[in-house]
């Protein structure tokens, strides 16, 4: 699904170097705003949940991917066993996920998905129980929303999402 970003740059009259190189960066101009001694452009760029927070293959950000698809596989999992409470997924389980998820040598850990659960994702995280160190992600369903809007997932992608995490659970636990 394809979602827009838009962004305002503010730029002296003349001085057009940040527009072009925008531009050249796959952004479309919208409009202009003549404010002396400033000129305002709007910018909008098309992008999907892969190429929103994949920009150049940065290491946390392809985490980042794999830990929201993670989330998200993980809560229609949660939906398809119980669908009447909202899902608490636990830290560990995301990360379990993200590894198998992700096509890469490195895992992450526990402590980095808590990380971009809180820092990147704004997801409140909660101790599980009064003794066991186990943390899990508080599904805010306002925040869940606002994600799926930003990233355009819809319930087609997660199922596809669920599908695989599935598959690879079994493959993993059978091999």
């Amino acid at each position: 699904m394809e979602t827009w970003e838009y962004i305002w740059l503010e730029a002296p009259r003349m001085d057009t170097s940040e527009l072009n190189a925008r531009c050249r960066d796959g952004w479309e101009l919208v409009t202009v705003d003549l404010r002396p001694p400033f000129v305002y452009y709007l910018l909008k760029k098309s992008s999907t949940i892969e190429d929103a927070l994949l920009p150049q293959a940065d290491q946390d950000e392809k985490w980042t991917t794999e830990v929201l698809k993670a989330l998200f596989g993980l809560a229609a999992l949660h939906r398809e066993a119980d669908p009447h409470h909202p899902p608490m997924l636990p830290i560990k389980a995301i990360a379990t996920a993200a590894n198998l998820l992700a096509d890469q040598e490195d895992l992450i850990t526990p402590r980095k998905v808590g990380s971009i659960v809180r820092k990147q994702l704004h997801l409140r995280t909660e101790r599980s129980g009064k003794h066991n160190g186990s943390f899990v992600a508080i599904w805010d369903e306002t925040r869940i929303d606002a994600l799926r809007r930003r990233f355009g997932i819809d319930e087609e992608m997660e199922t596809g999402i669920m599908d695989v995490l599935r598959s690879r659970f079994l493959a993993e636990a059978g091999g």
